[in-house]
């Protein structure tokens, strides 16, 4: 019996070693934050170069739609038992417990900014940013981070007036002018952020501006304009699937279907399940074919082929599948 009661002691003793080594873990664990969307991973922070051209995202098959807008990379996932996320979270504690008597205490108020980015909680840190920037008004970089947070946090319309501040203030100012273009580009200000990305890349003309400054002119249907921007991104990032599939769409727009076929084969000899890729190519050879059936029979089976490999890949695309029934029926 003995025994028994010595065997039960020690196992409740290991069960709260092993509760109390989980304390802390459990205590850190909250909700995950929503993922940004497309506005918000564009947002220029340390430097629009520093985004990405090329995201494979998703991309219109039919000629009328709109561009492939590509996201830069990603926020970080981050988990409870991250150190830095824990790390981040004590720090907010603390900052928050001195704000709680001290509402404007600037160390306190600089904390609660840096914990609340490290763990991506942009609609608080827009909320922090606009307390620091009421103390120092004329902080200009604080402006500028104040919008970007706003932009993070899917909120571009009230981005839209801080940054028009700053780049009347300092026109000179690129990343401002990024931002401003991404905030009307995002709220279907077309016009307004053509005339936006035309400054950012004369200021700095980067991969990220020229992709996306293509895109608006593609809505705008300016096709040659947006091709030369394609190009330029190409001319740096030789492999970016976005630029060359908006590229094609470009130039089939154009008149220039054979350049686009040809961007549209390259694209597929490297990335042969490109569904996006294999969409475009089979309705630029199915719009020839039917335009001239006896010339471009080839096309037609290229295009059949390409549908079915698409649908191989994905197949759970009704419009392609009406597509191909339609084509062979």
């Amino acid at each position: 019996m003995r025994l028994l009661v010595a065997f039960v002691g020690i196992c409740i003793l290991l069960a709260g070693i092993s509760l109390w080594h989980l304390w802390p873990t459990w205590q850190s664990a909250s909700p995950q934050n929503p993922a940004t969307d497309q506005t918000a991973a564009l947002v220029a922070t340390v430097g629009p170069e520093s985004q990405s051209a090329d995201s494979h995202g998703p991309t219109p098959v039919a000629p009328t739609e709109p561009a492939t807008t590509a996201p830069a990379a990603s926020e970080p996932v981050t988990w409870p038992e991250d150190p830095e996320q824990r790390d981040a979270s004590r720090l907010l504690e603390r900052a928050r417990a001195t704000l709680r008597t001290d509402p404007d205490h600037e160390a306190a108020l600089r904390d609660e900014l840096s914990a609340l980015m490290r763990l991506n909680r942009w609609p608080e840190a827009a909320r922090t940013l606009e307390r620091l920037c009421r103390l120092h008004a004329d902080d200009v970089n604080l402006q500028f981070d104040y919008a970007a947070a706003l932009l993070r946090a899917n909120r571009a319309v009230e981005a839209i007036a801080p940054l028009n501040q700053i780049v009347a203030q300092h026109p000179e100012h690129a990343r401002a002018w990024f931002n401003l273009a991404v905030a009307h580009q995002a709220l279907g200000h077309l016009e307004d952020a053509r005339r936006a990305w035309d400054r950012a890349i004369t200021l700095q003309p980067t991969t990220e501006a020229h992709a996306q400054r293509g895109a608006v002119l593609l809505d705008l249907r300016e096709w040659a304009a947006a091709a030369a921007d394609f190009e330029a991104v190409l001319a740096r990032q030789p492999e970016a699937a976005d630029a060359t599939l908006n590229l094609a769409l470009a130039l089939w727009k154009l008149g220039r279907p054979a350049e686009a076929q040809h961007h549209l084969r390259a694209l597929l000899d490297r990335l042969p399940q490109h569904v996006p890729a294999l969409n475009r190519l089979a309705a630029i050879d199915w719009e020839l074919w039917q335009a001239n059936p006896d010339k471009y029979a080839a096309l037609r089976e290229e295009a059949l082929d390409c549908w079915r490999r698409s649908l191989q890949a994905a197949p759970h695309q009704a419009d392609i599948q009406e597509l191909l029934r339609r084509a062979t029926r």
